[in-house]
């Protein structure tokens, strides 16, 4: 496909930012949701998200890394 999804989850604020890169312009677009309901916040609804859409999930720690260079 011409675009890849990488998706980062915040263990602290149970966001996700997911990241849409269009690898001809590499023009990127941020869409974030929360994650309330229990089902979708459950370990094994992340892994769901991770296997069906191919969206690589980081942790608090990497999340910040990754946006703040930390």
């Amino acid at each position: 496909p011409s675009y890849m999804t990488t998706a980062i989850v915040s263990v602290k604020t149970k966001m996700f930012l997911f990241f849409y890169y269009n690898k001809m312009t590499t023009l990127k677009t941020n869409v974030t949701f929360t994650c309330n309901d229990k089902a979708l916040s459950s370990e094994e609804k992340l892994m769901a998200i991770q296997s069906e859409c191919q969206q690589t999930l980081y942790t608090e720690e990497e999340y910040d890394e990754a946006v703040y260079g930390k």
